[in-house]
């Protein structure tokens, strides 16, 4: 895709923010130079089929600082910062970034998957929006997005990258990840991207499975009710 597109002046110009698809990558590369596997694409980067590459992963893609496979290598937004993330965020008067960290804490190994999963579009960062759809689908209520944005010092249209998101939700030693490292345990959880998706859609599976057998469960109670009323 590199050596593809780099024939190309001005390639990013057209791409719109949310990125490209799968077959608008394939055919934008074929447009150019054939021989280019966007499916293979997709799968070195661990993006799902139906996901887009966001234009801040295809602009690391042609820069060279995003390369599939290889952690070293890759990148979100600025990755890497540091070595090391520094000390657990405050939770003190900020109750909606307090809720998120508890129950992202139930729900995922560690900080890193949380961002895996929230950045839709694996475009290295979260937004507003991808927040409020994520906690949505997480079932997680009680949060104000808007006024947790507020809370972590940031503006309504602010993205946050991959260091940010972990130096702010994280609710565990950085022992806890891979190597260690909060770069080791990103670089894990992007290449468990699908199995991290197919965990969470399992799960919003069984709930609903449950909240259906609850319905039939009250119907059927009320349905008695009234007839021993009678």
């Amino acid at each position: 895709v590199r050596e593809a597109l780099s024939q190309k002046e001005g390639v990013l110009d057209d791409v719109p923010e949310q990125g490209l698809s799968m077959d608008e990558l394939q055919r934008l590369c074929d447009s150019v130079e054939g021989g280019v596997s966007a499916a293979q694409v997709w799968s070195a980067l661990s993006l799902l089929d139906g996901q887009k590459m966001g234009k801040p992963l295809l602009s690391g893609v042609l820069e060279g600082t995003v390369v599939g496979r290889k952690p070293a290598s890759v990148s979100s937004g600025g990755l890497p910062r540091s070595s090391s993330i520094g000390k657990k965020a405050s939770t003190k008067g900020k109750p909606n970034l307090k809720v998120c960290k508890q129950l992202f804490g139930e729900l995922f190994d560690d900080v890193c998957e949380a961002f895996v999963l929230l950045d839709v579009n694996a475009g290295g960062a979260v937004s507003q929006s991808e927040m409020t759809r994520g906690l949505q689908r997480l079932q997680i209520e009680g949060v104000k997005v808007d006024q947790l944005f507020k809370e972590l010092g940031l503006l309504d249209d602010t993205e946050l990258d991959a260091f940010d998101f972990i130096k702010c939700f994280r609710w565990h030693p950085e022992s806890d990840f891979p190597d260690g490292t909060w770069q080791g345990g990103l670089v894990q959880a992007m290449r468990s991207r699908r199995r991290i998706m197919q965990k969470f859609y399992e799960r919003s599976k069984q709930d609903k499975n449950t909240k259906d057998q609850r319905g039939r469960h009250d119907v059927l109670k009320r349905d008695l009710e009234k007839r021993l009323a009678r």
